[in-house]
């Protein structure tokens, strides 16, 4: 057996724990990316558009890309939560393991939802009245809320699960090495 595959490696098909977040993290922000330059470079408006701004009209490429790769991002987090939980279940009784491991979940469900449903076909229509007549459908308000349950949840997680770590290195027992946790810190 080669040393990698000792060190939990790649070897028999397996992913190492701290590639899957990575993996997630590439294919959000590349979904991202490609939507919103696919939008900009059809000259499409707003010529700097949002995230979701880029991807709401309806069967469009960028539509079934933001939505696809939004909601497979969102399925690893889910899956690394699960993995983080089982990877520190000693720590599981500490409140702010478990707040961490519950506002990661919140978050990453949060942007499957934001990824399926996305803001309302004529959303440039509405948003261009005058603030006092504009009217935003449930549809455009499940997204907005859900993209801001993703991003509190995203911040609380970060927050969260960084504070345990150093809490638990400042106790001298580190649970991750000192690149995970300076990767983490900045």
């Amino acid at each position: 057996m080669s040393a990698r595959n000792e060190r939990g490696g790649q070897g028999g098909g397996e992913m190492s724990a701290m590639f899957l977040p990575l993996v997630a993290m590439a294919m959000g922000v590349s979904t991202c990316v490609f939507t919103v330059s696919s939008h900009m470079t059809k000259g499409r408006q707003p010529m700097f558009p949002t995230i979701s701004m880029s991807a709401y009209i309806p069967a469009s490429i960028e539509y079934y890309i933001f939505a696809y790769g939004l909601c497979t991002c969102a399925t690893l987090l889910l899956i690394t939560g699960c993995i983080i939980r089982w990877r520190f279940w000693e720590q599981r009784t500490s409140w702010l393991a478990r707040f961490a491991y519950l506002a990661g979940n919140i978050g990453a469900i949060g942007l499957a939802v934001t990824s399926i449903i996305p803001l309302q076909p004529d959303i440039m229509e509405v948003l261009a009245l005058p603030r006092e007549k504009r009217k935003l459908n449930l549809q455009s308000n499940i997204h907005s809320g859900a993209a801001n349950v993703f991003c509190l949840g995203a911040l609380a997680h970060a927050v969260a699960f960084t504070a345990m770590l150093l809490w638990y290195k400042s106790k001298g027992n580190p649970l991750v090495g000192v690149w995970s946790l300076r990767l983490k810190c900045a």
